[in-house]
């Protein structure tokens, strides 16, 4: 169940990228807890460096649990 949804999740945003006009981009939002509105592509640009932060954040959790001496 957890694959599909990777899978299906994926798909869409690959849709969406391929799709979204430079109009769209600069189209304010507000996301989340963030009153001021901001372009989508600052959003965008915000999802991609927290995904990639958190996936640091794992690795290094990872090394720490499995005791690859980063904490030493």
């Amino acid at each position: 169940m957890q694959l599909a949804y990777y899978q299906a999740l994926k798909k869409h945003t690959r849709d969406f990228l391929a799709n979204i006009t430079p109009e769209e981009l600069e189209r304010k939002i507000i996301m989340g807890s963030v009153p001021e509105p901001r372009t989508v592509a600052v959003c965008l640009g915000q999802m991609v460096w927290g995904t990639v932060a958190h996936g640091g954040q794992i690795a290094y959790l990872r090394g720490y649990s499995r005791g690859m001496g980063w904490f030493r």
